[in-house]
């Protein structure tokens, strides 16, 4: 069974939770999330719509659909994913969500020119908005943002207005892109805020005034070098180590936080990687299946940035990982130089033979 919108979005949220308390607070911060977003809503109905997918819900708490005020987001469409498909895709591992296959399913089921994938904990700024709103975003491109961390505590009860506010006054961390400007280690801890914290152009990359952005142009070039070589048979011999990579200076840096690109974007790589055997750096594998896919990046720069409310991480701590660092990273290099494909799920990514709308909202 289809479900049926009036309103066609521009941006369509690809959101993947279960309401398990997960950081502490949970609840709070996505009644947060909705304050934040609701007045963008009501300025402009059609820009954003909502895909909840709520993966594996807890049988003792209400459902992500009955459990918070989603209607005050306007566009909202729900998703539930069930405790027997979960256990299909979570093989033998204790990872109570996969979140990159729940997100893969929003984006699978997504109305709009572009998919934004954004968590619960995450306020995108004002000024980034007002890009958005301006409908003018490149198709031929992937954005990110820099991600400030803050401390949530004065936010947990303020007006959304004054979040943006708040969260920079309780800055302690950026998450920028590497660069060869600045140190490859990119996160800067008590931090008074200012361009100097912020991602930089590389040489040759241009900047788009009108949204503010990096278009990373000196990652095209540097691609077509050791696309090049590879044709030549000179790369082995210039590139011995696994870290090709960073030489692109790729935003992957707090990726899952936001990567916004077209939707046909994420239909030619088949969607983020969809995997048990890690966690750990999930996310920045679809940085570099979109770059490798064609798109150009693009970093949306100072004063432009996402606030992150920072949380407690432990009860990731123990996550097996399958998978070292060493073999990321030549997974990463391989995937940039097209000697691994930037597919790495096959056609039925993100539930594709699943019906998983919610009954609830296609009986109304």
């Amino acid at each position: 069974m289809n479900y049926i919108k009036q309103n066609i979005p521009y941006i369509s949220v690809a959101f993947a939770n279960r309401n398990d308390n997960y950081g502490g607070e949970l609840s709070l911060r996505i009644e947060r999330f909705i304050d934040y977003y609701e007045p963008f809503v009501k300025a402009d109905p059609d820009l954003f719509e909502f895909i909840i997918c709520d993966w594996n819900p807890p049988a003792d708490k209400p459902s992500l659909r009955k459990g918070f005020e989603w209607n005050r987001l306007g566009n909202v469409v729900h998703l539930e994913v069930s405790e027997p498909i979960h256990k299909q895709y979570s093989a033998d591992s204790d990872f109570p969500i996969m979140d990159y296959t729940a997100r893969n399913a929003a984006i699978r089921r997504s109305k709009g020119d572009f998919c934004l994938i954004l968590n619960h904990d995450i306020y995108v700024s004002k000024s980034i908005i007002d890009v958005l709103m301006q409908r003018n975003l490149d198709k031929n491109s992937f954005y990110r943002a820099d991600r400030v961390d803050y401390d949530f505590t004065e936010s947990k009860i303020a007006a959304s207005e004054e979040l943006e506010k708040l969260a920079l006054k309780n800055a302690f961390l950026v998450c920028r892109k590497h660069s060869s400007n600045h140190s490859l280690i990119s996160n800067e801890y008590n931090v008074s805020l200012g361009d100097k914290y912020f991602s930089t152009p590389e040489t040759g990359d241009l900047i788009d005034q009108n949204e503010n952005s990096i278009i990373s142009v000196s990652a095209n070039n540097y691609r077509d070098i050791c696309l090049e070589e590879i044709k030549s048979g000179t790369f082995e011999a210039n590139h011995l180590d696994h870290d090709l990579y960073q030489q692109f200076y790729l935003h992957t840096n707090a990726s899952g936080d936001f990567i916004l690109a077209p939707k046909e974007a994420f239909f030619k790589i088949q969607g983020l990687i969809e995997t048990s055997k890690f966690y750990m750096h999930l996310d920045g594998y679809g940085i570099f299946q979109l770059f490798a896919a064609g798109y150009t990046q693009r970093v949306f720069q100072y004063p432009h940035m996402i606030f992150h409310a920072d949380h407690d991480r432990s009860a990731r701590a123990d996550r097996r990982e399958g998978m070292t660092y060493e073999e990321h990273k030549d997974a990463f290099s391989k995937i940039l130089t097209n000697q691994l494909s930037y597919k790495l799920n096959d056609s039925n990514w993100g539930l594709a033979k699943y019906d998983i709308f919610c009954k609830e909202d296609i009986d109304e």
